[in-house]
């Protein structure tokens, strides 16, 4: 392994120089400041980063340097941004999506960029109609005929679902919703269906978001400062997730920020989340004891939001979840989001929540969506616990990789892990 130090003026200079000389498989080891020197010109700070690449397992392809958009905030790089029209359409309410659904124009030509433009309405045309063609599956159709006759129904005592309806059912439990389900979602929307008619795939929507509740991103209180607290076991993605959020609220949305860590166990965690602050310019507070948080609260009254990371606790631990007690306890936040990774199985978040209920939680978070492919086990504990999801994460990018929790999104997510 070959270990080096670099030091530069700022964190997105010391990257590029890792990735200049070491490639992208190099690991950051240690970062720290560099005291000024006593007769020093200038009053700029200097950062050491001790950074290690295994040249065993390393190719030796020389990388270009990485471009970076915001001076004080490193960016991984991302896939051209969408045109306005595409961004619109993803941004959209599940009403709104459900519109739009079927009334994907063609892109105007206009400039260089016309048959990337064109390529990205292709992708996402296709993954309409992808979608599109599960809703058909609830359609049968006798020589043409186009009337609501046509769709596939069921009396209400059959308990054998045939055609669209089962494949259906099939899709649902191939994505991991319990079959018991899977069956009483389906007959849900079968009854609407045959009792009011209407589109489908807003029926489809509606009886999702019954059984998915979904809850606001975090924003300023009225009454002063939203204290949100992120709790949770230990490897659920709890700090990368705070970044994320803090750095969409500072740098998209321009609010002041405080955060306060409390995990004061995990090794190089407070120097993880410090350098976070510093490169976003963000305040940080760290708390050892419950008997510290009034006193930082009341420094903090200024803030918009007030983010506070916690210490991973397993919750078959007594003595860890009782500290989390009483941190909490002390703390009194508006919002309590218990971070979950959706690569857990159904037993154990069923045990996660229901042990975490006992602290107050109010918000679910899902994590590391972009490592499993079938996520039917967030809809098997937000319908067992009525607790609403408040974002989704997928990947370690700060700050893009995560979202507000949106039912058609997720729909969309949910069959495409089951298409072949």
């Amino acid at each position: 392994m070959r270990i080096k130090k670099f030091s530069a003026r700022s964190m997105s200079e010391a990257l590029a120089m890792i990735k200049q000389e070491l490639g992208n498989d190099a690991v950051i080891l240690k970062t720290r400041k560099i005291p000024k020197k006593l007769f020093a010109l200038g009053n700029q700070d200097e950062i050491e980063v001790t950074a290690a690449i295994d040249e065993a397992g390393a190719p030796t392809v020389q990388m270009q340097a990485i471009s970076v958009k915001e001076p004080r905030l490193y960016q991984r790089p991302r896939p051209q941004k969408p045109p306005a029209e595409v961004a619109q359409y993803q941004s959209a309410s599940p009403r709104e999506f459900l519109g739009q659904m079927s009334h994907v124009a063609a892109p105007e030509k206009h400039g260089e960029n016309t048959d990337k433009t064109a390529a990205m309405y292709q992708e996402l045309k296709g993954d309409i109609l992808s979608l599109k063609e599960m809703v058909a599956t609830l359609f049968k159709t006798k020589a043409g005929q186009q009337s609501r006759d046509a769709a596939p129904s069921l009396s209400q005592t059959d308990d054998t679902p045939t055609g669209g309806w089962a494949k259906l059912i099939g899709r649902l439990v191939a994505a991991e919703v319990r079959e018991p389900l899977a069956r009483e979602i389906v007959a849900a929307i079968r009854a609407r269906y045959n009792q009011d008619g209407g589109r489908i795939d807003q029926i489809v929507i509606e009886e999702f978001a019954r059984r998915l509740p979904t809850a606001e991103p975090i924003e300023k209180s009225r009454n002063g400062p939203c204290i949100a607290a992120l709790v949770g076991p230990t490897g659920s993605g709890k700090t990368t997730t705070l970044a994320k959020i803090a750095a969409q609220l500072s740098l998209t949305e321009q609010k002041n920020i405080t955060l306060i860590t409390a995990d004061t166990y995990r090794i190089a965690a407070i120097e993880q989340i410090r350098t976070f602050a510093d490169i976003v310019g963000i305040e940080l507070h760290v708390v050892f004891a419950p008997d510290e948080i009034e006193g930082i609260l009341n420094a903090c009254g200024h803030s918009d939001v007030i983010l506070v990371d916690t210490a991973g606790r397993s919750q078959r631990n007594v003595e860890h979840m009782q500290h989390l007690h009483s941190f909490i306890d002390a703390l009194k936040p508006d919002e309590i989001h218990l971070t979950l990774s959706a690569t857990t199985k159904d037993s154990d978040l069923a045990n996660v929540v229901e042990t975490y209920k006992s602290v107050g939680i109010n918000r679910l978070l899902f994590t590391k969506l972009d490592e499993t492919v079938q996520v039917g086990n967030m809809v098997n504990i937000t319908n067992a616990c009525s607790i609403p999801v408040s974002y989704f994460t997928a990947g370690q990018s700060v700050p893009d990789d995560i979202e507000p929790a949106r039912v058609a999104a997720f729909v969309k997510r949910l069959l495409k892990g089951t298409s072949r």
